[in-house]
């Protein structure tokens, strides 16, 4: 019997006890550069896109990341309706306010309001279509995303997570950046906190990580996930602004979303734009 479990480049369990350290000053200083250069391979990309499998009509809700709001996931969207599923924004304004939240129990206080606001219309998009809804989670989204997932398992089919932090949080260049000029560093209880909160146990719901090594904003080990069934970790090149508009991105998305629900599979190595991606 196949196992569930996906085969990736980093065949293994985040280690504990190993340093993490943030990406280089170099990848977060060029992340608008280089996610500009990745939305506009969407229009050469675009006849390539269109080529995807085609969606069974089950509804898809797209959350930002961190400080962000729907206006970022416009695109990716967009896609998604071509592909045949009714795609939907989130609605719920900026994702945490930067300027407000000033420490970890501010942002465990605003995930757990997102998760309780973002539930009555979860439910509704699921009673309008009469079948389970998938999210899809940018960054912070995927955290939200897992989480609604935990708690309302008979609403979600799958979460698929877009460079999302799962792990230590001292691999995420904004909080070391912050740790550096505030003086207020990132603690192992504050990284234990987010750990558990991240990182809720799913009850036979896939997920799965895309995650990049050209992510300027967070190590590729913070956002892979420990290997269990049905859980799955996709390396893809990309950064991470760029996660929202990357054709190879997008072209997991929706071979992810065309799984059936009664026989889902983990990725299949294939070759995307020359690349060889395997989760």
């Amino acid at each position: 019997m196949p196992s569930n479990r996906a085969n990736t480049e980093l065949d293994r369990s985040p280690n504990a006890n190993e340093t993490i350290i943030p990406p280089s000053t170099w990848l977060f200083a060029s992340e608008l550069h280089r996610a500009t250069i990745e939305m506009l391979g969407l229009l050469p990309a675009h006849p390539w896109l269109k080529k995807a499998k085609q969606g069974d009509g089950q509804p898809v809700m797209v959350l930002p990341g961190f400080g962000a709001a729907d206006y970022t996931t416009i695109f990716l969207r967009k896609f998604i309706k071509q592909w045949g599923y009714p795609a939907y924004p989130w609605m719920q304004g900026s994702n945490l306010d930067p300027k407000v939240v000033k420490n970890m129990d501010d942002v465990m206080a605003g995930i757990e309001v997102i998760v309780d606001n973002l539930t009555p219309r979860l439910d509704s998009m699921v009673q309008r279509h009469g079948q389970k809804a998938s999210l899809i989670g940018w960054s912070l989204g995927g955290v939200i995303s897992r989480l609604i997932a935990s708690k309302h398992p008979e609403l979600v089919r799958q979460v698929i997570t877009l460079g999302t932090p799962f792990g230590d949080l001292r691999g995420v260049s904004i909080t070391h950046y912050y740790a550096r000029f505030t003086g207020s560093a990132i603690s192992d209880s504050d990284v234990e906190k987010w750990i558990r909160l991240s990182q809720p146990k799913l009850t036979d719901i896939p997920i799965t990580a895309i995650y990049s090594k050209g992510d300027g904003f967070l190590s590729p080990k913070v956002a892979e996930l420990p290997k269990a069934d049905k859980v799955e970790n996709i390396l893809v090149p990309a950064s991470h602004i760029g996660f929202g508009v990357n054709p190879v991105v997008y072209k997991v998305i929706a071979d992810r979303l065309s799984e059936s629900e009664d026989n889902w599979q983990p990725f299949k190595q294939m070759q995307l734009l020359g690349l060889p991606l395997t989760g």
